[in-house]
């Protein structure tokens, strides 16, 4: 029997599986391809869609009014070239291209590439959507405004920000914008919405722009900056 016990546990290597359980390092990385693992991208895509839910986008008349305020806030004029960095399935990108802007989404899932493309595709809209990772992003000059929506600044470690910041400086053109969105501990506890387990939580004056991502900051290449709650 212990001989059984002891072929289990080298078989099962509890070693590393209690090594699991522990948490790791602040930014430590984690699987370089964590977004096309076929049942991550299969959920994430669902919560991404669920109009319902603000899991992995927000919600449809949430995007609506963000796109309008981004556009109004920036002065975004059709033919306006548009960099959505982690575009997901293109909730935004769309929105945008319906405006009249020139949009190119890159996302590092293919699964979310693939359905943002036939989704064009079916919609009429010319949007260049690339499956890449945003800091590999080597574009120069080409766009006026750049988004980072949905908190995807704030996981990032300190050198992999820098990294992001020079790849979209790079991007914009002359007096391009750089719009995207961070939460902060006194921002969260300012507005009573907990760490995890977070729900849509609107702030009067602005009903159904204000959720657990309070600030929008947006970044003016040559430069100045103005920092707005949405």
């Amino acid at each position: 029997m212990n001989k059984e016990i002891g072929n289990l546990i080298e078989k099962f290597d509890l070693a590393s599986l209690i090594a699991l359980q522990n948490k790791p390092a602040p930014f430590t990385p984690g699987e370089p391809l964590f977004w096309n693992d076929p049942h991550i991208s299969a959920q994430m895509l669902k919560a991404h869609l669920d109009p319902n839910s603000d899991l992995a986008s927000r919600r449809p008349e949430t995007i609506d009014a963000m796109v309008a305020w981004i556009a109004a806030e920036v002065g975004l004029a059709p033919g306006d070239a548009v960099l959505d960095l982690g575009c997901g399935p293109g909730l935004y990108a769309t929105r945008l291209a319906q405006r009249g802007m020139t949009v190119t989404g890159v996302d590092y899932s293919r699964r979310s590439i693939d359905y943002a493309q036939a989704a064009a595709q079916t919609a009429g809209l010319a949007i260049t959507y690339r499956y890449e990772n945003y800091l590999e992003l080597t574009d120069e000059n080409c766009y006026d405004l750049a988004l980072l929506i949905y908190g995807d600044y704030c996981p990032l470690s300190p050198e992999q920000r820098t990294r992001l910041l020079a790849n979209i400086r790079r991007a914009l053109r002359p007096g391009g914008y750089f719009v995207f969105d961070v939460s902060t501990r006194t921002l969260r506890e300012k507005y009573g919405v907990k760490t995890t387990g977070m729900q849509p939580k609107a702030v009067s004056g602005v009903p159904g722009l204000i959720w657990y991502w309070k600030w929008a900051l947006i970044i003016r290449k040559k430069p100045s900056i103005s920092t707005n709650i949405l």
